[in-house]
């Protein structure tokens, strides 16, 4: 959105859509504050994103609900893996050196002691749906940028000869 967000007793929060990361820092409200980055669309810089990049025309003409649905699995998955501290191992013999991020640690004393853990098979079937379906839709919007753009190359390269 254009306009923050109020969260009481906390501050405002900012939808990061619009937000340009890239050339304005972030920042947080106490010194005790973390930010944890999140991006639906991949965006630079952020820490829990997908890993494979949407179409863009998915923000303005979303898929279906089965894809949302997966999209919201594959969110709960990626922050699953985010604060797991298996997922911030390097493995091998600097293991035991590499540290937690700020955000990781900060948040993690607000974790449940007992997680719930409900990614199952139906939600890695529909992000495998979902992975399936946005690989299609880049390959059919290549493909309609080529059959669009060839003839205007070629017309263009015929009228400058």
């Amino acid at each position: 959105g254009i306009l923050p967000y109020p969260i009481s007793g906390r501050g405002w929060y900012y939808d990061g859509l619009v937000w340009a990361a890239l050339f304005v820092p972030w920042r947080a409200f106490d010194d005790d504050d973390v930010i944890v980055r999140v991006s639906a669309t991949s965006f630079p810089n952020s820490q829990i994103g997908p890993q494979m990049p949407f179409p863009i025309w998915w923000l303005i003409m979303p898929p279906s609900a089965e894809v949302l649905h997966a999209m919201f699995w594959m969110g709960y998955r990626d922050a699953n893996n985010y604060f797991s501290e298996s997922h911030h191992r390097t493995g091998g013999c600097c293991d035991r050196r590499h540290k937690l991020p700020r955000q990781v640690k900060m948040l993690q004393k607000h974790l449940r002691s007992d997680p719930i853990d409900r990614f199952d098979k139906t939600a890695q079937r529909l992000i495998s749906t979902l992975e399936a379906t946005a690989m299609w839709h880049w390959y059919a919007g290549c493909i309609a940028v080529l059959a669009t753009l060839c003839p205007l190359l070629a017309l263009t390269f015929w009228m400058l000869s």
